[in-house]
Order: structure tokens, then C-alpha cells, then sequence
């Protein structure tokens, strides 16, 4: 089986190289900074030395000049006849020329030269040592070139190669799921696809698990270990796969596995069938024994199907539907698709949505409406009470049978607002009965649900009865044996405040769902329906004749009423009258009717 590795240590290590990079290049940046502000300064320096230069040239022009001023001077005492005197003194008086002239004219040349000499050194030490400090700044800038070259080519190469790394990881979790380290949904179509796409003419199948009661198991133990429930449920699937075999998990508890190592249907029938045996387990987790089973379902590719098998999602699709047909079986088994299943599956979604849009608008189109079927007293041969029945008319004119709408609306939650529907709307017409003086019939109402919703569902009855000034002893309310299991200890006890006020509290269907013995005694109950599977038989069938008769007598041992459904002969009514039966229901006495009919039936028989 194809898996996925990756070493996350290098993660931490470039993560390191990459923050030492940053670094070092933080103190390039600082060092380039510092010796371009040296630059700068050293730059200011030179024009500085410059200026002092020329500043300086012109004090020496001044000295100079004076210098020479002063010479000038001396040459003024000569007479102005100046070769002619100097002639003169150069021969009769040359002693004076040398002494007098010639020493102050030499001092002041002397002097002149000396600044001159004095001033071109100093200026160009100062500017010898400005050109060296930029001279040097410029080597290191240089230097830091190379340097910053060099750096940021393995910077460069270094971040490219993280960079594929992070790119890796990113694709890596795009396409794995984390718990499990298996590919996810995404993942998993695209090898799908690549399977039609590179194999168009192989046989291969989408295998679709789900973990059975896998909530149950979160809400009891928690999600740590529904976590390691689902680690461990994808390895013990996992030893039995081929290399070319691809498991994936889609999302919550289910598992999506192509099983490209198909010979035929038949060999993949078989290794489906160990697949959901082995998967009939237990995990221990800590000190928790966790038992599961799983729901599976089969579609298959073929080179010649004409039902769109040639498109991952549609595979997928037939998989799930196959899978939900398993789970709605009994779950613990696998189903493989079928168009049968398929037309199943959507005639049921077509229904859910269908009743959600009615609920949703209020049923404004009075697509759904109650017809109320009388039951008969055996003992008075009267009629008391009547079973509240929803019926259900679509625009089309098709009716659609409770039995096919209402297991769907309990597992869709719409069940809440049809048993809210049924108790406004039975509520109104007891109110409309007892404007016309009808107060003697008692409407029996079929709750089901799950805790959370049952207990609202008694508060709106509680205000319907308040809003139409109703006692409870005008209505009843009939459980069935999977909706005991449903109900609340606080239900519980308004079910007993309502039984104490006249209230009738049945269980319908009994004998045919799973409650026991500890449930009649725990519950408010004052009356058994007897399911109409046990009517059907009678008289000839012992089998059903002993299980009616064991009802009658337990029920009366318990000091509550007996109804018997279904009944549609004079044999069977003839039976349960004889064997003390208190109540019959069936087409025999009264199919059901709407309310305005049995409310003038009423006052008919009264008038008699």
C-alpha cells in the first residue's frame, strides 16, 4: 500500500539557517550603513582641507604681500635714479648696501618662502590624510561587495531550498489527513482519476467505510479516543492491502480505499466480505475496550458501464449510496451498488426534501391534513376515542404513505415539526368538536423523537391545551417501543403530571421493537396497542393466537387498557371480544375519516 514519509527535523534546521541568515545579512546592512557615513564624513573632511587650503593660501598671499610691501618701501629710499645709485653705492659706499639693504631685503624673502613652504605642507598632510581615510573606506566597501555578493548567492540558494521544503510540507498537507497520515478526499479523487485516466480498460473498486456508532463512541469516551479508534481502525485495514492499493480517510469515520487489485467481482465480493469480518472488533485504548463494526459499501469501474462510472465522483457517489443502503440494513455488512439502490436513494431524498419545503412553508398548501380513525369499546360497543393519522397528498395528486415519509423524517429531524404539525392541528379540531358539543371523543397522537426534542414537544402541547382551554383528558398520546428508549428521566415526569390529569399514555406497536418488561413498570403507561402483525393470523394461527392472548393477560395483570390494531374480520373482533380484548381498531368497525365527518357522526349517535 502507497504511503507517505517526511522528515520534519529539517523544517527546524533550515528554520535555524534561515533566522542566522537573517543575521548576518542585518549586519551587512549596518556595516554598509556605517561605512558609507564614513565616506560621507571623510568626503566633508576633504572639502573642509580645501576650503582651509584656499583659506589659508589667501592669508599667505596677505603675508606675502606685506612682505613685499615692505620691500617696496625700502627700495623707495633709493633715489630714483635706482641703477645709478646702486651703481654709486656699489662703488663708494657698498659696505651700507650689504648692511642695510640687502640684510632686510633678504629677511623678507626668507619669510615670504617660509610660509610659502609652511602652508603647502600642512595643506597637504591634512588632505594626504583625508584621501587615505576615504581610500580605505572605499576598499572595505569593496570588500563588503564581494562579501554581499557571495552571501546572497547562497542566501539565494539556501531560501530556494527551504523554499521547496515549505512547498513540500504545504502540498504534503494539502493532500494528507493529519491523524491518520493517510491521503484525504482531495488526494484521493485525484488517484482516482489517474486510475480511470491511465487504466481505462481495468477492472477496479471504490470500497466506502463507516465506523458504526463511531458518536456514540465520542460522546461516551471522548474525542481522544475516537481519535485512536480511527488510527486504529485504518491499520487493521491497512496489512491486508496491496502495495497498488490506496486507503484514504474523507473526513470523520469514514474511509475511502481503491482497490485497484481486482481479478474480478466475484474475488472482490469475497475480499469485501473478509474486509467486514475483521472489522467486527475491539480496540483496546488506555484501559478502554472499544468494540466496532463497520458499514461498508462497493461500487465498481468497468471498461463498458453507461452509467457514468467513468467519473470519480459518480464512483464515489455509487459507494456511498451502497454504504447507506448497508448502514440502513442492519449496519455490521456491506451492500454493493445497484440502480435498484440508486432509485431507492433518491425516491427517499426526493420525499425528505419534498416535506422539508411543505414544513418550511407552513404547509400552506395543505399538503398534509389528519384523518381520524374511531376505535370501538368492546365492552359498551361505543365509540370513545379516536388515533390522530397523517396523511400526506402532494401537488401532483400523489399520496405519499406515512410509512415511507415518517422513518425518513425521524432520521432527517424533521420528525419535531410533523409532531408539532399533528399536535396543533388535533388540537384545533377537539376545539372545533367541542363548539359543536362534541366532548366525548378522546384523540390519540403519535409522538417519536429523540430527548432533545420531546421535551419541547410536550410544552407545545401544554400551550395548544392552554390556548383552546382543553383538558388533558381529551387527548392521549401513543410511543412507540423505539421511542421509549428516546425519552428522559424530566420527560418521564411530565408524562406522570399528565397521566394524573387524565391523559391516556399508550405504547403502540407493542411486541415488535425492543423494550422490556422494566419499561411497563418504569413509565406512566395505561394502555398496550397490540400490533396488527399479531392480528393478522387470528384465529387460525396458534402462534399468534397464544402471543394475543399472553398481551391480554400481561396488560390486564398490570392494570392497563389493551387495544388490538388492525383488525379487519368478524373472526378476529369475535376473538379478542372473547378473550376480554377492551379495545378494537381496524377497517372491520371504521376506516379513518376527516374530523368534521366524525364530529357529526358523534352527534348523530348521541341524538339516538
Amino acid at each position: 500500500m502507497e504511503s507517505i514519509k517526511i522528515n520534519y527535523g529539517d523544517f527546524a534546521k533550515y528554520s535555524i539557517l534561515k533566522t542566522g541568515l537573517v543575521v548576518i545579512i542585518s549586519i551587512m546592512i549596518l556595516t554598509f550603513v556605517y561605512a558609507s557615513s564614513q565616506i560621507k564624513s571623510n568626503q566633508e573632511l576633504l572639502e573642509n582641507a580645501i576650503t582651509e587650503k584656499n583659506q589659508d593660501a589667501k592669508i599667505l598671499n596677505k603675508k606675502s604681500g606685506e612682505a613685499i610691501e615692505r620691500s617696496k618701501l625700502l627700495l623707495n629710499l633709493l633715489p630714483k635714479n635706482s641703477r645709478e645709485r646702486i651703481e654709486m653705492l656699489s662703488q663708494d659706499g657698498e659696505e651700507v648696501y650689504q648692511k642695510d639693504i640687502l640684510p632686510v631685503l633678504a629677511e623678507n624673502l626668507d619669510k615670504i618662502t617660509e610660509l610659502n613652504n609652511q602652508q603647502f605642507w600642512i595643506s597637504e598632510k591634512k588632505m594626504g590624510e583625508v584621501h587615505n581615510k576615504i581610500d580605505n573606506a572605499r576598499k572595505t566597501i569593496e570588500r563588503l561587495k564581494f562579501v554581499a555578493v557571495f552571501v546572497c548567492i547562497m542566501l539565494t540558494l539556501l531560501i530556494l531550498k527551504n523554499q521547496k521544503l515549505v512547498n513540500n510540507k504545504l502540498k504534503f498537507q494539502a493532500n494528507t489527513d493529519m491523524l491518520t497520515l493517510l491521503p484525504n478526499r482531495v488526494s484521493q479523487i485525484r488517484n482516482i482519476q489517474k486510475q480511470i485516466s491511465n487504466s481505462p480498460n481495468e477492472l477496479f473498486a471504490i470500497v466506502f467505510f463507516d465506523i458504526d456508532f463511531f458518536k456514540i463512541i465520542n460522546d461516551n469516551y471522548g474525542h481522544d479516543v475516537g481519535d485512536e479508534v480511527l488510527k486504529k481502525f485504518a491499520d487493521k485495514i491497512k496489512p491486508h492491502l496491496k502495495n497498488e492499493d490506496i486507503l484514504s480517510r474523507f473526513g470523520g469515520d469514514e474511509f475511502v480505499l481503491l482497490l485497484r487489485s481486482v481479478d474480478s467481482k466475484e474475488q472482490t465480493r469475497s475480499f469485501i466480505r473478509y474486509l467486514s469480518s475483521i472489522l467486527d472488533t475491539s480496540f483496546i485504548i488506555g484501559n478502554i475496550e472499544v468494540f466496532i463494526t463497520a458499514s461498508i459499501g462497493v461500487s465498481f469501474y468497468s471498461p463498458d458501464c453507461n452509467d457514468g462510472c467513468d467519473n470519480p465522483k459518480t464512483l464515489l457517489k455509487h459507494a456511498d449510496i451502497a454504504m447507506y443502503s448497508a448502514k440502513k440494513t442492519s449496519r455490521n455488512c456491506y451492500r454493493f451498488f445497484s440502480n435498484e439502490t440508486k432509485r431507492k436513494i433518491e425516491t427517499e431524498h426526493n420525499i425528505c426534501h419534498s416535506l422539508h419545503t411543505v414544513l418550511r412553508n407552513n404547509n400552506a398548501d395543505n399538503e398534509l391534513y389528519l384523518k381520524y380513525q374511531p376505535l370501538l369499546n368492546l365492552k359498551g360497543q361505543e365509540m370513545t376515542e379516536c388515533e390522530a393519522l397523517i396523511r400526506w397528498v402532494n401537488k401532483n395528486g400523489e399520496e405519499i404513505y406515512p410509512d415511507d415519509f415518517i422513518p425518513l423524517a425521524e432520521k432527517s429531524n424533521l420528525i419535531e415539526n410533523v409532531n408539532l404539525f399533528v399536535i396543533n392541528e388535533a388540537c384545533l379540531q377537539q376545539y372545533r368538536w367541542h363548539q359543536i358539543n362534541v366532548t366525548s371523543i378522546r384523540i390519540n397522537i403519535n409522538l417519536s423523537g429523540n430527548k432533545l426534542i420531546f421535551d419541547r414537544l410536550i410544552a407545545q402541547f401544554r400551550e395548544n391545551l392552554e390556548k383552546y382551554n382543553l383538558n388533558p383528558s381529551s387527548f392521549g398520546i401513543e410511543l412507540t417501543e423505539r421511542t421509549i428508549n428516546q425519552i428522559s428521566k424530566e420527560t418521564v415526569q411530565q408524562l406522570e403530571q399528565l397521566r394524573d390529569e387524565g391523559m391516556k399514555i399508550s405504547i403502540d406497536d407493542f411486541g415488535t421493537g425492543y423494550s422490556s418488561l422494566n419499561e411497563l413498570k418504569n413509565l406512566p403507561v395505561t394502555t398496550l396497542k397490540i400490533d396488527k402483525a399479531f392480528i393478522q393470523g387470528l384465529p387460525e394461527d396458534k402462534k399468534d393466537h397464544a402471543l394475543v392472548k399472553t398481551i391480554i393477560d400481561l396488560g390486564h395483570s398490570l392494570n392497563l387498557d389493551v387495544v388490538a390494531e388492525g383488525v379487519e374480520t368478524r373472526e378476529q373482533y369475535r376473538f379478542l371480544k372473547e378473550h376480554f380484548c377492551d379495545v378494537a381498531q381496524g377497517y372491520y368497525y371504521q376506516q379513518p375519516i376527516d374530523g368534521t365527518q366524525l364530529g357529526q357522526l358523534q352527534l348523530c349517535k348521541e341524538a339516538a
